[in-house]
């Protein structure tokens, strides 16, 4: 169990805005778990910066991978090294699933939960936006009401914290930073309390 670093995970349902915080936290010098992934590199991607890009071969012999899912005939992965090799605050992004994946590996109480959401009309429109037909749209909502669901949700350990996908991403990010503050002064008041014997119920 990986109990000595802070790991911040970006989730939420389809266009949310997880990926323009992601790039946004990478450009204000955040780091970034890197993934491993078998799928080739879309146009811009680079490998070792967005991805690892790997063969499937190389995927299925890794012995230390700790997180992985599937999307089409693609595999996504976090390996042991991709978890470790950064001593400071990480963050990256994860479905529930990967959640619950993540924290066999890494104590709960070091992981910080980030569920960004949005009115459907915004994220709607997004979709919109990016040229996705009605009928793929409908069916990313469908798949997202069972991934997100209060019974795979009750299941994280991790604490978690809302944020509003409406926002504009730097706006964004500061609304997780403020929460990041505002959770960490409360545990140390916490154990301010408990040392001089006001114990908490």
């Amino acid at each position: 169990m990986i109990d000595d670093k802070e790991i911040i995970v970006l989730t939420g349902k389809e266009a949310v805005g997880k990926s323009s915080l992601s790039d946004y936290l990478v450009e204000q010098g955040e780091h970034k778990i890197l993934k491993m992934t078998t799928r080739a590199p879309h146009e811009g991607e680079v490998d070792g910066r967005d991805y690892k890009f790997v063969t499937l071969d190389e995927f299925i012999a890794d012995p230390t991978m700790l997180v992985t899912s599937r999307i089409g005939y693609s595999l996504y992965g976090i390996n042991q090294k991709a978890l470790t090799e950064h001593k400071g605050r990480s963050f990256v992004t994860l479905d529930a699933e990967g959640i619950l994946q993540l924290e066999q590996s890494v104590s709960p109480k070091n992981i910080r939960v980030m569920m960004i959401a949005a009115p459907s009309r915004v994220v709607i429109q997004r979709m919109i936006d990016r040229g996705e037909n009605l009928d793929d749209i409908r069916a990313k909502r469908r798949l997202d009401e069972m991934m997100y669901g209060d019974n795979v949700l009750k299941k994280i350990k991790s604490p978690v914290f809302e944020l509003d996908g409406s926002l504009d991403v730097p706006e964004l990010a500061k609304q997780m930073n403020d929460v990041l503050r505002q959770y960490e002064a409360s545990k140390i008041n916490k154990m301010r309390m408990l040392k001089q014997g006001e114990y908490i119920y």
